[in-house]
């Protein structure tokens, strides 16, 4: 299965500081999708060693993992604009309990 990528003009954008390896990150960032698998039906796929494509019923994005940040960005439909401030607040409670 190909994901498309359209984080173009995100509706939400969160970055996380960590001081972790690279694989260690990645370690991390394949728990937390598996719970956020399992309880939002979300799917996701590896684009290269430091990429993660995302999506689920009305969104998508992209999460990026740098030397010293995860950056999260996440494209919503109109239905889930409404949402976006509890959103943006679940992400940053799943970042923070991630890399914290």
């Amino acid at each position: 299965m190909k994901m498309e990528l359209r984080t173009a003009m995100a509706d939400i954008q969160i970055s996380k500081t960590h001081q972790m390896t690279q694989q260690q990150v990645r370690t991390k960032v394949d728990e937390m999708t598996q719970d956020l698998k399992n309880d939002l039906g979300l799917t996701t796929q590896w684009l290269d060693d430091n990429r993660l494509s995302f999506e689920r019923s009305g969104a998508s994005g992209l999460l990026t993992l740098s030397d010293q940040k995860v950056t999260v960005e996440v494209k919503l439909n109109f239905l889930l604009r409404a949402m976006k401030g509890t959103i943006e607040q679940e992400l940053q409670k799943a970042l923070t309990k991630t890399f914290d």
